[in-house]
């Protein structure tokens, strides 16, 4: 089972202390694991994006099949104010998240944890998630890493050059470095890479 335990996440349970107690009791051996996208940036840009898709074709996630796709835009406009807040709530959380799983297993469970990056992933799911099976105890064969990178994937829209995707790259880009060298990295990178984290203001 997975579970987001972010206050800003929509789907998120109201579980207090006294629940998670209860369910760390209920599963002795629970192992806490986190995954994190450190690109706070086309973190932001997805969220967007799958918003507006959500208007098109009633789901974030595609498989690349669906007859909306044709309906939805190929580049993306993006409003300066709403993408910087997209992307400092993204800092927030990549921060936040792992430091409450921490804390959950610290004072319920065993004070051990496993994090995953979303670029570790994208780099090589199967290393990442053979690592993740040796920290909970079960052998994950690669046969089985194979169909389920096939079965879990995304139909992804976007290009891994953002100036291809973005109708106002250059506005974004000017924002972005006068308000965080950090993030424009982030901008910029066509690969995927594992960021440090950014201290971003809120308004910028």
């Amino acid at each position: 089972a997975t579970i987001n335990p972010h206050e800003t996440h929509e789907k998120s349970p109201p579980l207090d202390s006294k629940d998670w107690k209860k369910i760390f009791d209920a599963v002795p051996n629970l192992a806490v694991g986190v995954l994190v996208r450190t690109n706070s940036v086309k973190r932001a840009i997805s969220y967007i994006a799958s918003e507006k898709q959500k208007e098109q074709c009633g789901s974030k996630k595609l498989k690349g099949g669906e007859d909306c796709i044709k309906n939805l835009p190929q580049k993306l406009s993006l409003d300066l104010k709403q993408l910087w807040k997209s992307i400092h709530d993204s800092e927030v959380k990549r921060d936040t998240i792992p430091e409450f799983a921490a804390q959950l297993s610290k004072n319920y469970g065993d004070g051990k944890m496993f994090c995953l990056t979303y670029e570790e992933m994208e780099n090589g799911m199967a290393s990442q998630m053979e690592a993740f099976g040796k920290y909970i105890g079960v052998e994950i064969k690669r046969p089985s890493l194979e169909k389920l990178k096939k079965e879990s994937s995304s139909y992804k829209r976007g290009s891994n050059d953002l100036s291809d995707y973005i109708v106002n790259y250059d506005e974004v880009r000017e924002m972005i470095s006068s308000g965080s060298k950090c993030i424009l990295e982030q901008l910029e990178s066509q690969e995927p890479k594992v960021f440090p984290s950014c201290n971003l203001p809120l308004v910028y």
